[in-house]
Parts: structure tokens; sequence; C-alpha cells
């Protein structure tokens, strides 16, 4: 083998291989005419994109589009501008993607012209379609995930807050709108020009957008929690209104309105069992903990079996954790009538034999299983320390009426041999 270390080898290789060809050679060698000189400079300079560039010539088209509106209802975009301004905002998602171009997105002032639209923020009383508001909080979503930088952005101007109070304005009006009291204004009218259909997709990314804002960074958790409609956003994203379900349950069977459920408790989740929670989080959320055992687990309420598999991963990762402790007693007791009820399972009965069911039901059965030991666990843990606690109890109550008993040797025994210590 040859040794590197000498070049002359490796320049004998080469002659050898420039001596031997297929006997082929290029006779029409002529420079480059203008034609194709000019072709491959299009190619060049349109098939290599910069990105940083591009997302400063998306940013400047989008603030021109919006800035340009008439200060009139009467002069709308027409669908082909919105069409492509919806295809400018899926093309900045592609590329706010990469965590340092969304860095770089946010410091251009990209997080807070995505909230002026979305929140309608302008000086126009020109309200933007529906479908670009509700893309708008798709791109946001992409460019707070997994992004400490961008998160702190959005705390930091007021942006966190802005979208909390969004989510509650929309579902004021969705409520509204269910309970067919449409007595609103005229503006409000005109804010929320949309199916419900369409309505509950725009309240599914706000959620969406709010969740990746906050999750896995513990300064947006605690402002999140802390901020007083924290509890209300969860409640609403779930299908809690004023601490009663929904009015018309054929909006809760909407595939719409799943997608909601699971962006809110997926979202939930993640705030119960982070690393950074604690009892007074438990109790903030209690309400929605509740609802979600009696209302996302059983199968005659909510027939999607993701929903009702998500809400059983919920309580297995609050058991697995031991958060249970600072749960509500009467929502722990729900939960082992529910297994007794829903899956059949009681001291003499075992998932086993249950085997029998559909393959879209065994992974549902297998989470039960586990919750089930997981609340046969608990049980026995509690009545562990409760006897723990009235033996201490009883030995206090002996002391205090006998005092310290003391130990005495039988009067038999031999101590003679015994030394006493100096």
């Amino acid at each position: 083998m040859s040794n590197p270390s000498q070049p002359a080898e490796w320049l004998g290789l080469l002659k050898w291989s420039l001596s031997y060809t297929d006997g082929t050679r290029n006779d029409n060698i002529s420079p480059m005419s203008p034609e194709d000189r000019a072709f491959l400079e299009e190619v060049m300079k349109h098939g290599i994109v910069n990105e940083s560039e591009r997302m400063k010539e998306i940013l400047s088209e989008l603030t021109l589009y919006f800035d340009s509106q008439d200060d009139t209802v009467s002069s709308p975009s027409t669908p082909d501008k919105q069409e492509e301004i919806e295809n400018l905002l899926l093309e900045l998602r592609d590329l706010v993607g990469l965590i340092d171009y969304a860095k770089m997105f946010t410091v251009m002032g990209g997080a807070s012209l995505l909230m002026a639209i979305a929140s309608f923020e302008s000086s126009s009383s020109w309200i933007p379609s529906i479908r670009i508001r509700t893309t708008c909080m798709i791109v946001l979503a992409t460019l707070c995930q997994n992004n400490p930088s961008v998160q702190k952005t959005m705390i930091d101007q007021g942006h966190l807050v802005r979208l909390m109070h969004l989510f509650i304005s929309l579902f004021q009006h969705i409520q509204i709108r269910n309970s067919n009291e449409m007595n609103i204004d005229e503006k409000q009218d005109r804010t929320w020009i949309a199916s419900m259909d369409e309505l509950l997709l725009f309240s599914t990314r706000i959620m969406q957008a709010i969740s990746a804002s906050v999750r896995d960074f513990v300064l947006a958790e605690e402002v999140f929690c802390k901020h007083e409609l924290s509890s209300r956003c969860i409640e609403n994203g779930l299908g809690i209104w004023m601490n009663s379900p929904l009015q018309d349950e054929s909006i809760l069977s909407s595939s719409r309105w799943l997608m909601l459920r699971k962006k809110t408790l997926f979202f939930l989740q993640a705030l119960i069992t982070s690393d950074t929670s604690n009892a007074s989080r438990l109790s903030l959320f209690q309400t929605s903990i509740d609802y979600i055992a009696r209302h996302c687990l059983h199968s005659h309420i909510g027939t999607d079996v993701e929903l009702r598999e998500m809400s059983l991963s919920f309580f297995i990762r609050i058991y697995e954790r031991q958060y249970d402790s600072n749960m509500d007693e009467n929502t722990h007791l729900f939960l082992q009538e529910f297994m007794a009820q829903r899956c059949g399972i009681d001291s003499s009965t075992n998932l086993h034999e249950h085997q029998d069911q559909e393959d879209d039901e065994q992974e549902e059965l297998l989470l039960c299983q586990q919750l089930h030991h997981l609340l046969l666990t608990r049980t026995s843990r509690s009545v562990v320390e409760a006897s723990q606690v009235d033996s201490i109890d009883t030995n206090d109550a002996v002391t205090a009426t006998h005092g310290p008993m003391l130990m005495l040797l039988p009067a038999s025994a031999d101590r003679s041999h015994e030394t006493i210590p100096q």
C-alpha cells in the first residue's frame, strides 16, 4: 500500500491514471454563447435561495399589503390576492421552522406583525379574512416551538397575554352563536365573519400558538399560570363554558372541536406534569382535571378513541409522578368508578379476558390496565400511610397517659460478668 507521506508515489499514480483513457475526446470546445451564459446566470440567481433575504422580502410584502388596505369595508382584497398572501405565509412557515431563522424573523419584527394581523390591530377598519388570521397562528406556533429565545420575546412584548385575550374573545362569540343570541354590535359581527367550522379551526390554531409559546419554558409557564385567564383558556378549550358543558352536542362531536380539545389536553398535560409543577398548579386546573375524568373518558360521551387514550395517558402520567396527592379526592374516586364501569375492572376481573376486542380498542385497554394498576397502588399507599399515622397517634396517646415506657430485663438474668464502663 502506498505511503501517504511520500508525494512522489501519488504523482506516479496520477501519471499512470492519465495515460489510460477510453479514446474519446471533445473537439467541439468553444466559448459559451451569450444565450447559454444568460440561462446559467438565471439558474444560479433563482435556483439558489437566500433564506434570510427571502424572509425580508415576505415580511415587506405582507407589511405593504396590510398597510395598503383602504379604510372602508367596501373594497376588500380579491380572492386571488388573499390566496397569494396565504401562500406567502405558508412559505414563511417553512422558513422559520429552523431555530436560527425563527430568531432572525422575530428580530425583524415578524412576531409583532403576525399578532397584529391575527388580532386585527390596525388603524384601518378593514379586517383580514379568517383564513389569513388562521395561517398567521400556524406560522406563530412554528416560530415559538422549542425556541426559548422567541418564547422570551413573546413574553417581553406582551404577545402571550394578547393571545390569551384573543382566545377568550373568540370563544365569547362562539358561545353567543351557539346559544343563538346574536345580539352583538356591527363591528363585533364583522370581526367574526366566518362559519362555525372556521371559527373552531381558528381557535385551535390560537391554542396551538399559546401552547408552543409556553411549553418547556419555565418563565412562560409561570407567566401563563399566574395570569387570571389561564384556567379559563383551558376550560374553554376543553368545552367548559361558565362551569357547564356546551349546549350544542353537535359541536362537541365535530372534527374541528375534537382537534381543539386534543390540543388543549396536550397543553394541559405539559403544564401539570412539568418539572416545575406544584400543588397550586393542580389546584388551579382542578376544574379541568375533573372535567376530563367525567367527560373525556366515557365512550358514550365522546366516541373519539384518540381523545380517550390521551385522557388515560394524562391521568397515568399524574399517578406515575405521584402528583395525585394534590388532586381532588372526588376525582380520584370517580376514576375508580370509571375503571369499574368502562372496562369491567374490579378486584376479581383481569383485562386479559378482553383480548377478543377489536384491534383499535387494544391500546385503550392496555392504558386502562396501566391506570387501574396505578389506582390500586395509590389506594394501597394511602392505606399504609393512614395506618402509620394511626400508629403514631396511638403511641403519643399512651405516652401522654402513662409516661415513657421502660425496658425491663428479666430478674433471673446473670449480669455479674458484665463490666460497668468507666
